[in-house]
């Protein structure tokens, strides 16, 4: 035996032996369910477009300089700084990784002007150079002025220094 709804012109048939009916309000409750699994599915998808996984960027190997190798990066990429001596200034302006291969023989020598390395996020979106890692490096010869320093985190939270040895002799290197 079969059973038959009409719904807004739609033949709803329910052959014996099948559990329950369809019901306008089931029908509908589907639907909608369908929808939203739709809409979810289109946010978790969506969120994830154009966004690449965080990478590992080798200095001196992909970029001669440590800033080369910020200014390329991605937020969220790892920086990795091989043992050497890297006559610059640093500046960190978005979340990244930064590691040397080791804190005794990864040195970055500001030549006695200015700060070493400077996290900041001036002038930027706030929160953009949130959560930085800086870890196993030697920061030597930053200038003498009042604002210079090895290291200066500027208006920015969730930073994570370790590792990082401070020989700031205008003698060294």
């Amino acid at each position: 035996m079969t059973a038959r709804l009409q719904l807004q012109g739609l033949k709803c048939v329910r052959v014996d032996g099948l559990p329950g009916m369809f019901t306008r309000r089931r029908l509908i409750f589907a639907g909608m369910f369908i929808i939203i699994l739709g809409i979810v599915s289109l946010a978790m998808v969506g969120s994830h477009v154009g966004r690449a996984a965080p990478s590992t960027i080798t200095v001196p190997d992909d970029y001669p300089t440590i800033q080369q190798a910020i200014n390329a990066a991605s937020p969220g990429d790892t920086i990795f700084v091989r043992n050497g001596t890297y006559h610059e200034n640093v500046l960190v302006n978005k979340t990244v990784n930064l590691i040397g291969e080791n804190n005794q023989t990864t040195i970055i020598d500001a030549g006695g002007v200015g700060t070493v390395i400077r996290v900041s996020a001036s002038g930027l979106t706030p929160g953009s150079a949130d959560n930085v890692t800086i870890a196993n490096f030697t920061l030597a010869n930053s200038g003498t002025g009042v604002t210079d320093s090895s290291l200066t985190l500027d208006g920015v939270e969730g930073c994570n220094v370790t590792g990082v040895r401070d020989v700031n002799d205008p003698t060294y290197g």
